[in-house]
C-alpha cells in the first residue's frame, strides 16, 4: 500500500487539477454565484477524503490494536468496489439531506466513488492484492495481472 501522501498526490495530479480548471472555467463563464464556488470547493475536499477512504480502518486499528492493518471493515474488505458503492450511496443520501438538490448530491457521491476507485487502482499498481469483487469472488484480484480474464470469466460463469 502506498502511503497516504502518495494517494493525495495522485488525487492532486489526476482529479484536483481537472477540478481546478473546471472551477476557473466556471468563474469566467459570466456571473458565478458564491454558493456554486463554495460547493465546488466542498466537492474537491470530498475528493481528497474519498481518495483516503479505504485506509480509514488503519487509523482505527492503530488506536485500538497498535498495527496498521486496514483491509477489513467488519466482515467486508475496505478495498472492494461494493464497499465503495455503499460509501457513495451513503454520501448521496446524506448530501441530498443537506443540500436538497439531487445534482449536488450526485456530484459529491460521484467524486467519492471516482477517487475511491483511483485509490484501489493505485494500491493494485503497488502490488497489493485487492478483493475488487468481494461478494461475488472472495479471492484477491489484480487488474494488472495475467489472471484477470480468467477471473472475470469465472465470476460470470458463477453468476449466470
Amino acid at each position: 500500500m502506498p502511503y497516504p501522501p502518495t494517494h493525495l498526490l495522485f488525487y492532486g495530479f489526476m482529479v484536483l487539477v481537472a477540478g481546478t480548471f473546471l472551477l476557473s472555467a466556471y468563474s469566467f463563464e459570466g456571473k458565478p454565484r458564491i454558493s456554486n464556488r463554495n460547493f465546488m470547493i466542498v466537492v474537491l475536499i470530498a475528493g481528497a477524503v474519498g481518495s483516503l477512504l479505504p485506509d480509514v480502518p488503519a487509523v482505527w486499528n492503530l488506536i485500538l490494536h497498535g498495527n496498521l492493518r486496514h483491509n477489513m471493515v467488519g466482515p467486508m474488505p475496505s478495498h472492494s468496489i461494493i464497499f465503495g458503492m455503499l460509501i457513495s450511496g451513503f454520501m448521496l443520501g446524506f448530501s441530498y439531506l443537506v443540500y436538497r438538490n439531487f445534482r449536488q448530491a450526485f456530484s459529491l457521491a460521484m467524486i467519492i466513488a471516482v477517487t475511491f476507485v483511483f485509490h484501489l487502482i493505485l494500491d493494485d499498481l503497488e502490488g497489493g492484492s485487492i478483493a475488487y469483487l468481494f461478494p461475488l469472488y472472495e479471492e484477491p484480484v489484480s487488474i494488472f495481472g495475467a489472471r484477470v480474464l480468467a477471473t472475470i470469466f469465472e465470476v460470470l460463469r458463477n453468476v449466470f
